[in-house]
């Protein structure tokens, strides 16, 4: 009988002399797969298991959330921590990150490193995953988003994972880490983020008291007939959707003029203007919007009631 165990205790089987005693399940190119491992193992291959498997556990590839929420071009990921026992690493072929696309997950990085000597480094593209070198004297990773993401210039959110892997002898696979997922935001969620940082309590402008809008509107109604007010309203209903339209027009002629890292910066003041009038006329459109509906509740009312 053969009994599974997870990828993180896989590591002791290309740790013992002994090879033959191991029945090796294939790997997926996307999806590390348990190996198969027979129950006739020896004390020592026990006990190498253990050590190997809270190593490989406490493997953590972290994303630097910080850099990676003001950087639109690159992204970064720190492997301080990182630890190969030194018999995988003679028994290996290779050992590199897989980087595949995939859905986001919730995970903290712990503390800021040091950007002073950063390199961008090179993604080898394969078939429908990536892999990047690994060197162990490295700290930290940064890589051009373009490799990362397929459709990268889509101006598209999205999500990738990176994963410290090994390959062994015909085709094994080992995982020695933790899967990291990793966010690379699009051109607005990096002006958003670049707003918030510069003045993090500039909250004020993305809400409006709607209700507070429609008591003013509803005071201004006072010194008109329903008939005028609905004419007034319809008039501010379609000034409002113009000029929102028209500053739409300025958020997509921001995007387009950022070429470079250095160009959101550039543009961080114009979106913020863009931002802030967006919140308002929304707001005022909605508030507006609901003065409409509650007049022509009022006249079907009035029809009803004659």
């Amino acid at each position: 009988m053969k009994k599974i165990i997870t990828t993180a205790l896989i590591a002791t089987a290309f740790l013992t002399t002994n090879t033959s005693a191991f029945d090796f399940e294939t790997t997926s190119l996307t999806s590390i797969q348990p190996i198969v491992i027979s129950e006739n193992v020896d004390t020592k291959l026990n006990d190498s298991k253990n050590k190997y498997e809270i190593i490989i556990r406490n493997n953590i590839i972290e994303s630097d959330y910080e850099y990676n929420n003001v950087n639109y071009y690159t992204t970064k990921i720190k492997t301080e921590n990182l630890v190969i026992p030194e018999e995988v690493s003679k028994k290996a072929t290779n050992i590199y990150f897989l980087v595949e696309e995939g859905q986001s997950r919730i995970y903290y990085a712990k503390g800021i490193m040091d950007m002073a000597e950063s390199s961008i480094d090179e993604v080898k593209k394969e078939y429908n995953y990536k892999k990047v070198d690994f060197n162990k004297s490295q700290k930290e990773y940064i890589f051009n988003n373009k490799d990362l993401v397929k459709d990268f210039w889509n101006w598209k959110y999205s999500n990738v994972q990176i994963t410290l892997m090994a390959d062994f002898w015909e085709g094994k696979t080992l995982a020695l880490s933790n899967t990291s997922y990793v966010s690379i935001w699009n051109k607005l969620n990096t002006l958003d983020n670049l707003k918030n940082s510069k003045d993090s309590n500039n909250y004020f402008f993305g809400y409006y008291n709607t209700q507070e809008l429609e008591k003013y509107l509803e005071k201004y109604s006072e010194k008109l007939t329903r008939s005028e007010y609905k004419k007034v309203l319809s008039k501010a209903e379609s000034k409002i959707k113009s000029w929102l339209e028209d500053n739409e027009k300025i958020k997509e002629k921001i995007l387009k003029s950022i070429n470079n890292e250095s160009d959101f910066n550039k543009h961080v003041e114009k979106y913020t203007l863009y931002k802030e009038t967006n919140n308002l006329l929304s707001s005022l459109s909605r508030s507006i919007l609901n003065q409409i509906q509650s007049v022509r509740a009022f006249d079907a009312i009035d029809s009803i009631l004659r």
